[in-house]
């Protein structure tokens, strides 16, 4: 349930932007078609050594902790309205939250 990556010597920034924009735009876009977000809950598990509700709760807990301004700093090139850009830190924690709801 972590990811390490670097800026210098130590890792200084909470979450990588790009990505949680691509798991957010999954989510919606899952819910929108027959693409339905349907994890292997076996393999996660035994990957993890964690029980479904305690891999949920881990990835909120992760979502929690990462800091708007990161997702900003990091977002801010890729994104050309910075009108978007807000809709998007104001909201990516509650559509991760209620997909994740689903899937409890």
């Amino acid at each position: 349930m972590q990811r390490d990556f670097y800026k210098g010597s130590s890792q200084t920034v909470s979450f990588k932007g790009r990505d949680l924009f691509d798991i957010v735009w999954f989510i919606q876009r899952s819910a929108k078609s027959d693409l339905p977000l349907n994890p292997d809950w076996s393999k996660l598990e035994s990957d993890l050594n964690l029980e479904k509700g305690e891999i949920l709760q881990e990835i909120i807990n992760k979502v929690r902790r990462i800091r708007p301004q990161d997702v900003f700093l990091d977002l801010s090139a890729f994104v050309e309205s910075q009108e978007d850009l807000n809709g998007f830190i104001q909201n990516y924690q509650e559509v991760i939250e209620k997909k994740l709801s689903l899937l409890a």
